[in-house]
């Protein structure tokens, strides 16, 4: 995943909230854009939780993960 890549997902309205999943096989939710800030030179990223917080190296992302949202997606009648 490259900077660009995630301060789009960082920046989106509405905002999403989403699982950044790192290469160490550990998962960190982002219920909202004011718990994750990307350093200046956007490699280094802040992730704020319940009692901390981590640096991630951007460089480290396998993949964002987007839960989903309870009824959507879902089909009517179904």
């Amino acid at each position: 995943m490259t900077p660009k890549e995630l301060r789009a997902f960082l920046k989106a309205e509405p905002f999403r909230p989403f699982d950044i999943r790192l290469n160490d096989g550990r998962a960190l939710p982002v219920p909202h854009s004011d718990f994750a800030s990307l350093s200046p030179d956007e490699w280094q990223l802040v992730v704020w939780h319940q009692g901390g917080f981590d640096f991630v190296d951007v460089g480290s992302i396998t993949s964002l993960h987007f839960p989903r949202r309870n009824g959507a997606n879902k089909r009517k009648g179904a």
